[in-house]
């Protein structure tokens, strides 16, 4: 898994995915810049967490 935030790393978390995407060991791994489906993935990782803050998750 994977975890960013800010516009920068955010940018380069949604360049990478498809690039991993290629290979059969990440054919299945999920992205996700929607800070619900994150704080599922990882809640405690997001609790308390500034809401303008941008983030992304694979």
């Amino acid at each position: 898994m994977s975890f960013v935030w800010g516009e920068a790393n955010v940018a380069f978390l949604r360049k990478r995915f498809p690039a991993l995407q290629k290979s059969t060991l990440f054919r299945g791994m999920n992205y996700s810049e929607d800070r619900d489906q994150i704080a599922e993935w990882i809640p405690l990782v997001m609790n308390g967490r500034d809401r303008k803050q941008k983030v992304a998750a694979t």
